[in-house]
């Protein structure tokens, strides 16, 4: 992983860079770009993609409540084509 980062503010930052992985099944190399975003006080955004994205906020300086989707690599894939969206194999014209 390659990364790079510049905080334009204390509620903004951002980078951008390239992350090599194997979750695919062969080693792939990915652009990315991280951000952190605080809108409000209390609330959160926060991402590396193509890895996760998240959001949470916090009240009452006790309770946060948040959401988080991460890449599974060869799960994202096997649950793709589960569902039809990939194909198990390419369809030939008869």
């Amino acid at each position: 992983m390659a990364l790079a980062s510049r905080s334009f503010s204390e509620r903004v930052a951002l980078g951008g860079g390239a992350v090599a992985t194997y979750s695919f099944g062969s080693l792939v190399f990915l652009p990315a770009v991280s951000v952190e975003w605080k809108p409000i006080d209390g609330l959160v955004v926060q991402g590396f993609v193509p890895v996760f994205m998240s959001a949470q906020y916090t009240f009452s300086n006790r309770v946060e409540l948040g959401v988080r989707g991460d890449i599974a690599g060869r799960r994202c894939l096997a649950v793709r084509r589960a569902l039809g969206i990939i194909p198990l194999r390419r369809r030939t014209k008869p």
